[in-house]
């Protein structure tokens, strides 16, 4: 999956009204709020990692999470339904319980509101969508199936649509307003599509397995907080961070980042990817872009959007991570590890030096051209467990591609970079080798020298006068 665009649109806003018999909308809305087969499960389902907007009990110690079914979900597994709790509707006992906000609500929504036992946040009514039964999923979805967002309404009754963020193949990002926590909180909402249905609850089960195993709260990735169904969208709340890594390289007007940052940043990565490997999770979109500062003071970064991770032992998908950061072993379509990862992190790292991409091929084959450039052909040990070796190579075992797009010849290894600071690229090209069991690791990287510099040892001579002073005392 992509990660957000770069462009922000501005939020729409919606100020026309209808109005609907109580009678007539129940009979007008009553098919959409039957349970969807396709989500398999209810209209309602709201669910904190540690406490649930609808007071279904759930445990962080357990290894499994219950479905309506009465089934249990292993946290792990990527082939079962959606692992939200669902709840039954229940009506509010009395009108004058929501008679200080009825107005403000749709007719749509005096019917929808009767499934949530708690009310935080209901939005005016002149900054709403309306509904419509010959709309896309009742008008709430735009044509591409991502949903439309209006500044100032409600998601789930709870948060507050403040601005837009971001979007994605994935869908949408925006910044809300948590009227329950008192915060402000990032919402990521994917696609009413099937496909995105299911990924999503491979992302949630991830992102769950990720908090629950910070004990200390300490790690390098973004921390999910709530995720819940909303009129046939997933949606995951998690923690407001700060700018990406590419956009502090954008204002830097890419001309590379200090050192000592670079360094900061690349040791908190590999932490992250130290913790991800632990609980063999591969990351499988890592860039710039999906780095974030975690404020404007701090000089701390996390890891973002698990939408394309996977588990290593249950691989999703053979298309992964963005071109640039692309590792060999996707390209030639060899089975693949956490350390696609450490390919993409030494990619990153040399980009924030120089404030370039380092291999920024204009198709894939390129992609695979500018690594033989760099580093040479692929060896015969990797090849042989290509399923894509025939697209690149002949029947002789030549190399079928010698023009890049440009019209420049490809010579293997033919590309020399020289930097001043020599640490720091033996780190880049020991992420950046053709196998990945040689690859350096999470674990490996945090003790090389460009990190951890050796403490300069004493001269003999320094040594010597040392003995002697301590002898004359």
């Amino acid at each position: 999956m992509q990660s957000l665009s770069k462009k922000s649109p501005s939020l729409s806003l919606s100020t026309s009204q209808r109005v609907i018999k109580k009678s007539q909308s129940e009979k007008k809305y009553q098919n959409y709020f039957k349970p969807k087969p396709a989500l398999k499960l209810s209209l309602v389902s709201l669910v904190s990692p540690k406490s649930s907007l609808l007071s279904v009990p759930n445990s962080l110690s357990s290894n499994s999470i219950n479905l309506a079914s009465g089934t249990k979900l292993d946290l792990a597994t990527q082939k079962s339904s959606p692992s939200f709790y669902t709840t039954h509707k229940i009506k509010l006992a009395e009108k004058n319980q929501y008679s200080d906000f009825i107005h403000e609500l749709t007719d749509f929504e005096k019917e929808e509101i009767k499934s949530y036992t708690e009310i935080y946040y209901v939005g005016k009514k002149s900054n709403k969508i309306i509904p419509d039964i010959t709309g896309k999923n009742m008008n709430f979805d735009s044509d591409g199936g991502n949903y439309r967002l209006v500044k100032g309404d409600h998601l789930a009754y709870r948060f507050e649509i403040l601005s837009f963020i971001g979007k994605g193949s994935f869908g949408v990002v925006c910044e809300c307003f948590d009227h329950k926590n008192k915060e402000k909180v990032a919402a990521k909402i994917l696609k009413n599509k099937k496909s995105f249905h299911r990924q999503g609850t491979v992302e949630i089960n991830i992102l769950k397995a990720l908090k629950e195993n910070d004990h200390s709260n300490t790690q390098n990735v973004v921390k999910i907080k709530v995720y819940f169904i909303f009129r046939n969208h997933i949606c995951l709340i998690t923690e407001l961070l700060h700018i990406s890594v590419y956009d502090y390289l954008r204002f830097n007007k890419f001309q590379g980042l200090k050192i000592k940052d670079i360094k900061a940043y690349t040791e908190q990565i590999l932490h992250g990817l130290n913790y991800l490997e632990s609980l063999m999770i591969i990351h499988c979109d890592l860039k710039p872009e999906n780095l974030l500062l975690t404020s404007s003071v701090a000089n701390t970064i996390k890891i973002i959007d698990f939408g394309s991770a996977c588990y290593q032992y249950e691989r999703v998908y053979t298309y992964i991570q963005s071109r640039y950061y692309r590792a060999p072993e996707i390209i030639l379509g060899v089975s693949y590890t956490c350390a696609i990862d450490m390919w993409s992190l030494g990619c990153i790292i040399a980009e924030l030096f120089t404030g370039k991409v380092l291999l920024n091929g204009t198709s894939e084959t390129e992609q695979l051209m500018l690594m033989i450039e760099l580093l040479g052909l692929p060896p015969e040990t990797l090849l042989e467990k290509s399923k894509k070796k025939k697209h690149f190579y002949d029947k002789d075992g030549e190399f079928r591609y010698t023009l890049f797009s440009d019209s420049r010849p490809l010579k293997p290894k033919s590309r020399v970079i020289e930097w001043a600071q020599t640490e720091i690229w033996d780190f880049v090209i020991k992420c950046l080798t053709w196998d990945p069991e040689n690859r350096l690791t999470p674990s490996q990287g945090l003790v090389h020298p460009w990190l951890k510099p050796r403490k300069p040892s004493m001269n003999k001579s320094r040594i010597e006068i040392k003995h002697k002073l301590s002898k004359v005392k």
